[in-house]
């Protein structure tokens, strides 16, 4: 099995050159107000999501610095868990959980909702007018069950991801799951030099600091990697790498050797 071993500078790589100005959506400006909305204190104890999204909901109203009260805010629609026929099929861990604790101080509304979506098994997408939270996997609809377009992603549980066992590999992973990524703009390019592109902008600054080592283990008789496309104003770095592997058919993990931790992507089986 031949192994690509890419080092991948967190900083180092140009910005992508200036475009034409394109009108900014609604969903850009929801993603906006999100990245922007600080609230102080969240202290979840034993609550559902309907409750932990409904205090996102009113303290996003409360300090919104927008003067017009009809604009002030967030906007949540929560999707209720498959009926119990069909739950039936899906795994418990992979079910809506309650939240048993979750306490956050001086975070962003955006990332208050990634870390509620990670405790009870939620994606999250900006919709037009609103934030749709839909059952993991899911993808958000209108209500007569039609796909709604031109969405944005603030959460997305991985799906082409192996687990990870390794307590330095897991909070390695908990750090890039953290990292904000802006601007991605990938176009048809290999998976390696897709996966060097992802580091053109990274919040906190803190974590974009560090380099990754990333191993592409590939067959031998793979001479050349698949092309992938990534274009969003917005992703985790988790939710990019998973992204270009469901495009690529490749599974990925976090290993370490030794101290260092390491991205290894692999192909499906």
């Amino acid at each position: 099995m031949k192994i690509v071993l890419l080092l991948l500078p967190l900083l180092t790589l140009p910005l992508c050159a200036q475009k034409a100005v394109k009108p900014v959506t609604e969903q850009q400006q929801t993603l906006k107000k999100i990245e922007s909305i600080i609230i102080p204190v969240v202290d979840f104890n034993q609550i559902s999501a309907n409750e932990a999204f409904d205090f996102l909901r009113m303290r996003s109203r409360e300090l919104d610095a927008r003067e017009d009260p009809n604009k002030k805010g967030i906007g949540f629609v929560i999707q209720t868990p498959p009926a119990a026929p069909l739950a039936a099929g899906i795994p418990e861990d992979q079910k809506p959980q309650t939240i048993a604790k979750l306490q956050l101080r001086n975070v962003t509304l955006g990332h208050a909702i990634r870390e509620v979506c990670k405790h009870t098994q939620l994606d999250a997408y900006i919709t037009p007018g609103r934030i749709a939270i839909i059952p993991r996997g899911q993808a958000p609809t209108t209500e007569d069950g039609k796909a709604i377009p031109d969405v944005i992603p603030i959460y997305k549980h991985p799906t082409s991801n192996k687990p990870i066992t390794d307590n330095k590999a897991q909070l390695a992973f908990e750090n890039l799951d953290h990292t904000l990524l802006k601007g991605i703009d990938i176009r048809e390019k290999p998976l390696d030099e897709a996966l060097a592109t992802l580091n053109l902008d990274k919040e906190p600054k803190e974590k974009a600091r560090h380099y990754i080592n990333t191993v592409i283990r590939r067959k031998p008789e793979t001479k050349n990697l698949p092309k992938v496309t990534l274009r969003t104003p917005y992703t985790t770095f988790t939710m990019a790498i998973d992204e270009l592997c469901r495009q690529s058919h490749y599974h990925w993990t976090i290993e370490t050797n030794g101290d260092i931790p390491m991205l290894v992507l692999m192909p499906a089986e």
